[in-house]
């Protein structure tokens, strides 16, 4: 397991069920701007297998993004974060693609990242995705994405995020270039 998948963990807030939202949610903040992203990582989406498209509840059950995810972002001077994280019709689009991406890699470990808070692997590896998701559209420090994550980050990754692991790569291709020399 990388050392470093306690950064998912440390990087979010577990929010607990409430009345009104009967699902943990994880919300992931940054510190330097402000702005704040919240997924429902643990709501179940809705069983779209009980209704055929041509039936009218069918469009009605569809999982609606705003009833997944919440953003906050300071004003747009400030806000560095990606541009997909701005609408919850986006974030939700990135956060399936990458949810489903790393699901179906055999490699992937992010699910030890919130052992013990839950001990179901599906909800570890869920609260552990959303986490990845909120941290690279806010745009969190480099030193705050666990480095198996990194080409993800460059490919989803706020602009600042992007740009410094780029020139963090450019700068070790120039070592190994002065090493060869």
């Amino acid at each position: 397991m990388p050392s470093d998948l306690h950064l998912l963990r440390s990087n979010a807030e577990l929010v607990l069920p409430t009345e009104n939202e009967p699902h943990h949610q994880i919300a992931v903040t940054n510190p330097s701007t402000g702005c704040k992203l919240v997924i429902a990582a643990l709501k179940p989406f809705p069983n779209l297998l009980a209704y055929t498209p041509a039936q009218a509840e069918w469009k009605s059950k569809k999982a609606k993004p705003e009833d997944y995810i919440s953003a906050t972002h300071s004003d747009r001077k400030h806000c560095t974060c990606a541009a997909w994280s701005k609408t919850a019709d986006s974030a939700f689009e990135i956060w399936q693609f990458i949810h489903q991406l790393l699901h179906n890699q055999a490699t992937d470990q992010a699910a030890w990242a919130f052992y013990p808070d839950f001990n179901r692997y599906a909800e570890t590896e869920a609260c552990a995705h959303a986490s990845l998701v909120a941290s690279l559209g806010l745009g969190l420090a480099v030193e705050k994405i666990p480095e198996c994550y990194y080409s993800l980050a460059k490919e989803f990754g706020a602009p600042e995020l992007a740009r410094a692991l780029r020139e963090e790569e450019g700068d070790e291709d120039d070592q190994k270039m002065n090493i060869d020399d």
